[in-house]
C-alpha cells in the first residue's frame, strides 16, 4: 500500500475512539517512515516529514496534538489494547510536560 492511500484511509478513519486514534497514530508513523514518502514529498528531515503531516492530518478530537507528540505517545504505549481505556490527553500532557522539561537547542 503507497503512502497515498494510507494518507486518505488515515483521513477517512479520523473518529474519535482511542483505538481508531491507536490505528490512525501507527498509519501515520508508517508513513512518517516510508521512504516513497520521503522522496515523494520532498521531506529530507524529520522535522520537515512532521510538519508535512501535521498539515495533512489534525487530531482535534485529543487536544490537537502534534504528529511527534502522537509518536511519543506510540512509543511509550505500543500495545493497541492499552489505548481502548487509556486516557489519550493525559498522555499527551504527560509528554508535552517532558518535552517542556529538555534543555532546548
Amino acid at each position: 500500500m503507497s503512502f497515498n492511500e494510507k494518507l486518505a484511509e488515515v483521513q477517512e478513519d479520523q473518529r474519535s475512539s482511542s483505538e481508531a486514534l491507536y490505528d490512525i497514530t501507527t498509519k501515520v508513523c508508517q508513513i512518517f517512515d516510508d521512504p516513497e514518502f520521503r522522496a515523494e514529498s520532498g521531506c529530507s528531515s524529520d522535522a520537515e516529514a512532521a510538519a508535512w503531516i501535521d498539515r495533512q492530518i489534525v487530531f482535534s478530537a485529543w487536544g490537537s496534538p502534534k504528529f511527534l507528540d502522537m509518536k511519543a505517545i506510540l512509543a511509550k504505549h505500543p500495545n493497541r489494547s492499552e489505548w481502548h481505556d487509556g486516557d489519550i490527553k493525559s498522555w499527551l500532557a504527560e509528554v508535552r510536560e517532558a518535552q517542556a522539561k529538555r534543555p532546548q537547542s
